[in-house]
């Protein structure tokens, strides 16, 4: 059985996403923000994480370059409702160049509403 880490600030969502993926066989454990994301994840070892960009305290794209500088082995996925690859100023959470750095970082960037389906398809490779 594949673990996955999902953290989020939205409680709601991460429940939403946490049942359908225990229904795929997946054991999840949701925490809802960054910091508390981040001792989970060097606390304990998860196949999976899936990441929210926009939390409080720290972000998701600097939680992500922690965890791999830290070299945590896990598959990661960032997911998002900001606006990627699109030029529209006040728009942007994270500039041009964190945003080629978080592709080259995670493993799949998502965007909300989140594709159910590719999820699954993420979570089964």
């Amino acid at each position: 059985m594949k673990k996955m880490l999902l953290i989020d600030d939205d409680r709601e969502w991460c429940e939403e996403i946490a049942d359908v993926l225990k229904d795929e066989g997946v054991a999840v454990k949701p925490v809802y923000d960054g910091v508390a994301g981040r001792m989970e994840a060097e606390k304990y070892l998860y196949d999976i994480m899936l990441i929210d960009l926009k939390m409080p305290g720290i972000n998701g794209f600097d939680l992500i370059k922690k965890l791999r500088q830290e070299n945590i082995p896990a598959k990661i996925g960032c997911v998002t409702g900001s606006i990627l690859g699109k030029n529209i100023p006040g728009e942007r959470f994270i500039t041009e160049n964190q945003e080629k750095e978080l592709y080259e970082l995670t493993d799949k960037v998502f965007q909300k509403p989140l594709d159910i389906e590719e999820l699954i398809k993420f979570v089964d490779e």
